[in-house]
């Protein structure tokens, strides 16, 4: 069984917790990750973020976040290696509040454009999850054109 995650907190022995002083040093964890883009938000030839997801063992595309805002070189990047969806998608043309790392509080549905999930992306992620979703955008790192999105398995 795996161990939970938890941030990593530096602090003098001697110190004292003081309000609105920052004496600590808070490190959280991160991992390297693949995931599925399924989607974007923003301009086609300057995507804002990806929304990204992992197959079931049922083999089910499922939402599992987005990206923080991406880069002007890595939304150049990315931009020409996505493909507008042609036919069914597996995702809602909207999502729901929460699906994707939602900004805290958000209560309308995300509104994105859906390509064929034909693209793998590295990603950095934070350990803490909510079931297979990431609580906490993701971020990007490069493409995995060497990798077959139906081999990109959720945890």
């Amino acid at each position: 069984m795996k161990s939970p995650s938890i941030p990593a907190q530096f602090k003098p022995t001697s110190s004292r917790y003081e309000s609105a002083a920052r004496g600590w040093l808070k490190l959280k964890h991160r991992a390297s990750a693949e995931a599925v883009v399924g989607g974007y938000v923003g301009h086609p030839r300057r995507p804002r973020g990806l929304i990204l997801g992992r197959y079931n063992r049922a083999g089910q595309l499922r939402v599992v976040g987005r990206t923080t805002h991406l880069s002007a070189q890595a939304a150049a990047e990315v931009a020409p290696l996505l493909t507008p969806a042609a036919g069914e998608h597996p995702w809602p043309a909207a999502l729901p509040p929460g699906w994707a790392a939602s900004p805290y509080g958000q209560r309308d549905p995300i509104t994105y454009t859906q390509v064929q999930p034909d693209l793998v992306v590295e990603v950095l992620v934070d350990t803490a999850k909510d079931g297979d979703r990431h609580r906490h955008p993701v971020r990007y790192l490069r493409p995995r054109t060497d990798l077959d999105p139906v081999l990109v398995v959720g945890q």
